[in-house]
């Protein structure tokens, strides 16, 4: 049974997009952490809650994000109002419209970031990114 439910997760996990590396980064997070993921491009500011972890590009400005969720928001809109409910897609439209607070909160969230100088690899790996001109 456990092993069923893992396969079905796995599976849920790839249709959403995530990459297995990124969900063991996720399962080595505490709830609460945030975290900068320097092995994506582009890098994401990752922060776990106690139901998901949730990601945004670390190089996003509020305008970006706004126009994020302008387009997610219509699409969702477009979606539950078209008359057209597919069981297959409506949890998929459900998780992103669950999420948004999330994404809104993570953005606000950068300008209390700091990068935890007692940990010389996130200090290396941050200082590589802003040499390279990110």
């Amino acid at each position: 049974m456990k092993q069923k439910y893992e396969e079905g997760y796995m599976d849920y996990i790839k249709k959403m997009g995530v990459s297995k590396k990124k969900l063991k980064i996720s399962e080595q997070m505490d709830v609460g952490e945030y975290k900068i993921n320097y092995d994506t491009d582009p890098v994401e500011l990752m922060y776990k809650d106690e139901n998901d972890t949730t990601s945004v590009p670390f190089e996003w400005t509020d305008a970006n994000l706004l126009k994020a969720l302008e387009e997610d928001i219509q699409e969702i809109f477009e979606y539950f109002t078209s008359g057209k409910l597919d069981k297959e897609k409506t949890p998929t439209y459900l998780d992103i419209l669950y999420s948004l607070p999330r994404v809104i909160k993570l953005q606000l969230a950068k300008k209390d970031l700091f990068i935890n100088p007692g940990s010389k690899d996130a200090i290396k790996k941050h200082e590589q990114y802003l040499r390279e001109g990110r």
